[in-house]
C-alpha cells in the first residue's frame, strides 16, 4: 500500500513538472502596444502639412491631442490625416484590449505659411565709409527683391544676388517672395554715409584766386566743360597758329596756411598733340611731376602727395609747348 502510495506521489510529481503554468503576469507573457509614429515627422515645415499616425501592432486604436495635453482613452481617435496649418504638439498613444498600453509619442510642428522678413548686414546707421550690405532672408529658396529709391519692393524689383555697395545717404527697402508662400512684409533700412571731405577744392572754373605769372592762357578750356582748367602753351587755342610758345616757368601759384599736415590730390590730362610737362610745385620744389604724358591723351590721371603744416605756396607750371587740362585739386586732411 505504501509503495503504491509513493509512486502516486512521484507520477503527479513528474506531471506537474512538464506542465508550465500560463500566468499572465509572468514578464514573458506581457504584450506591450508599439508606440505610435508620425509622418511627416515633427520638425520646421513652410506650408500646412498633413500629418498621419501610425502604430505597428495590429488592431491597436489610437489615442491623440494637438493642445499639449497627455493622451488618454478619452481622447480623440485618429482616424484621418490632421491638416496642420500653424505650428503644435501632437501627443499620441496606442490602446489594444489586453495589452499594455504604449509610451506616448510626441512630435512638434513648426509651419510657416509667410516668408520670413529679410535683414540686413550691417545694420542700419551711420558710416563713415561706403559700405557693401547684404540682405539676408531665414526662409529656404526665398527670392530677395529690393529698391534704393525709397520706393515699395514688388515681385518684379531688382532681385538681390550679391552685396549693394552705397557709398551716399541711402535708404534700401526689401521684401521676400517664395512660391506657395505669403510674401514676407517690407524690410527697410536706412544708411547715412558721412565720407570725409575735402579741406578744399577748386575745379579752376575762377582763376582770380591765383597769380598767373605766365605767358600762357589757362582758362580756355578745349574740353566741353568749362569746369577744366586748360593750359595751354600758345596762348589761348583761337590763336593756335601763330606758334607762340610760353616761356619754361610759367606759373599759376596761390598761397595756403595749413594747420595739419594735408594731403594734395589733383587730377589730369592732355591732349594728344601735346608735349606739354607740367609739375605741381610747394614752396618751388617739385612734388607732383605729370612728365610728358604722351601715351595717355585724354585719359584723367590722378596724383596727390602730402604737405605738412604751415604757410606754404603751391604753383602749378608748365614747361614746354603744347595743351593740359586739369580737373581738380583737392586738399584733404592727412590724418
Amino acid at each position: 500500500m505504501k509503495l503504491m502510495i509513493t509512486l502516486c506521489i512521484i507520477i503527479l510529481i513528474s506531471v506537474f513538472s512538464c506542465y508550465k503554468y500560463d500566468n499572465p503576469l509572468d514578464p514573458e507573457n506581457i504584450k506591450v502596444v508599439s508606440n505610435p509614429s508620425f509622418n511627416p515627422p515633427g520638425g520646421t515645415y513652410y506650408g500646412a502639412q498633413s500629418v498621419t499616425i501610425s502604430c505597428s501592432t495590429d488592431g491597436a486604436i489610437i489615442r491623440y491631442t494637438t493642445n499639449g495635453t497627455e493622451p488618454s482613452e478619452s481622447s480623440s481617435e485618429f482616424t484621418n490625416a490632421i491638416s496642420v496649418t500653424s505650428s503644435i504638439s501632437i501627443k499620441a498613444i496606442a490602446y489594444k484590449t489586453d495589452w499594455v498600453q504604449s509610451q506616448i509619442s510626441t512630435a512638434s510642428y513648426t509651419i510657416y505659411t509667410n516668408v520670413a522678413t529679410p535683414t540686413f548686414d550691417p545694420p542700419e546707421g551711420t558710416y563713415t565709409t561706403a559700405q557693401y550690405i547684404r540682405i539676408l532672408c531665414s526662409t529656404s529658396g526665398a527670392v530677395i527683391k529690393y529698391t534704393l529709391d525709397g520706393t515699395e519692393p514688388s515681385s518684379s524689383s531688382s532681385q538681390y544676388s550679391s552685396p549693394i555697395s552705397i557709398s551716399s545717404s541711402t535708404t534700401i527697402k526689401a521684401k521676400a517672395f517664395r512660391t506657395g508662400l505669403t510674401e514676407s512684409n517690407t524690410a527697410t533700412s536706412e544708411y547715412i554715409i558721412n565720407l570725409p571731405q575735402p579741406i578744399f577744392v577748386d575745379h579752376f572754373n575762377n582763376l582770380d584766386a591765383w597769380t598767373n605769372t605766365s605767358n600762357s592762357t589757362w582758362d580756355d578750356p578745349w574740353f566741353v566743360s568749362s569746369s577744366y582748367l586748360t593750359i595751354d602753351a600758345y596762348n589761348g587755342l583761337s590763336a593756335i597758329s601763330n606758334s607762340t610758345g610760353a616761356n619754361a616757368g610759367d606759373v599759376l601759384s596761390k598761397s595756403f596756411d595749413f594747420t595739419s599736415n594735408v594731403v594734395l590730390k589733383i587730377w589730369m590730362t592732355k591732349k594728344a598733340d601735346s608735349n606739354t610737362n607740367t609739375y605741381i610745385k610747394v614752396d618751388g620744389v617739385v612734388v607732383i611731376d605729370y612728365g610728358e604724358w604722351s601715351d595717355y591723351p585724354y585719359v584723367w590721371t590722378q596724383k596727390q602727395c602730402t604737405v605738412s603744416s604751415g604757410l606754404h605756396t603751391i604753383t602749378i607750371e608748365t614747361d614746354f609747348a603744347g595743351t593740359a587740362a586739369i580737373d581738380e585739386l583737392e586738399i584733404w586732411d592727412a590724418k
